[in-house]
């Protein structure tokens, strides 16, 4: 049994699953009471404001002292531990937090659309802690459920596919972090090329369109990626919204433009804000396929209607 602090999870449960359970803190009270007078009321939680300080060897006090004028919101800040996250069988004891453990405190992220680290380890950025406003509904049996069942199904890859799943996990709670729509929607983007990578990889796809010259097949283009991760996990497809994706995807790439101006500079667009989205939910079905898991919600078209503020997480697992 191997044994990992990490927070802040902002979930008063112990939870047990399949190979291994989380158990509450005993500080997890009063730093989740300290915490909530601490977050912003967007349901955030904001870098600090840190100074620099110096110590000088001439010192007899032997004391730090800050540096005038080098007040700023903190690059890099800590949280405390909420839980603690037991494994019975780690396939990696002596690297657990780049195994096992950041695998599933990764995942626990995914499922409350936040960002998790170990205790010791830092973030960087804002880090959501009120989930009210969460798009995705998990109750207690979906979440055991997906826990084991991902958990089950990361263990049988090889190294390198282990890591680029994780990998995976913890850009998306990046993403999902930004203030910038511009910013969430280049990482979104990441996320969506790892996964098509990562599917890539285990079987290899071949572009339907041909050659000009030779008549063979050529390299699969960035929106025939779209099409064949939607057909190989049965997800309901929306050709316009694809083509908006990778319209917006170029744009920015290429030609580093936001909706026709300088990101940061436009004034925010109301369809900018939903393609954003539409990647959001994209990636988020096709992660929960990708780790074994096609529910009702993978397969949806909620991804592009958009026509709901919550979606229900599924138990149910269909073959």
């Amino acid at each position: 049994m191997a044994s990992e602090s990490f927070g802040f999870l902002n979930c008063s449960e112990s939870i047990s699953f399949a190979g291994g359970c989380l158990e509450l803190k005993e500080s997890f009270s009063d730093d989740l009471d300290r915490l909530n007078t601490y977050a912003h009321k967007d349901g955030y939680i904001y870098p600090p404001l840190a100074e620099e300080s110096v110590k000088s060897l001439e010192d007899e006090e032997d004391q730090w002292r800050p540096v005038p004028q080098t007040k700023r919101p903190a690059q890099m800040f800590y949280l405390p531990p909420s839980h603690t996250l037991y494994i019975e069988n780690p396939l990696d004891s002596g690297n657990i937090r780049h195994e096992d453990a950041g695998f599933l405190i990764h995942l626990l992220a995914y499922l409350f659309e936040t960002r998790l680290q170990f205790d010791g380890w830092r973030f960087e950025g804002r880090i959501l802690f009120d989930y009210k406003r969460n798009y995705l509904a998990v109750d207690r049996s979906a979440r055991i459920d997906f826990l084991s069942l991902a958990y089950e199904f990361w263990k049988a890859l090889n190294k390198k596919q282990r890591k680029a799943i994780t990998n995976i996990l913890f850009i998306y709670g990046k993403a999902k972090c930004c203030e910038w729509e511009w910013e969430s929607f280049m990482y979104q983007y990441m996320v969506f090329d790892a996964i098509y990578n990562f599917n890539n990889e285990r079987s290899r796809f071949e572009s339907t369109e041909k050659c000009n010259t030779c008549g063979k097949g050529g390299g699969v283009t960035h929106k025939e990626r779209f099409g064949k991760l939607i057909e190989k996990f049965g997800i309901e497809s929306s050709p316009e919204r694809v083509e908006q994706i990778y319209k917006t995807r170029n744009e920015l790439s290429h030609e580093a433009l936001w909706c026709g101006g300088s990101p940061g500079l436009e004034k925010k667009d109301g369809e900018s804000h939903l393609l954003v989205k539409c990647l959001d939910r994209l990636n988020s079905q096709l992660i929960a396929a990708n780790l074994g898991y096609c529910n009702t919600y993978s397969k949806s078209g909620s991804w592009h209607k958009l026509d709901s503020s919550g979606e229900w997480f599924d138990a149910v697992v269909t073959p």
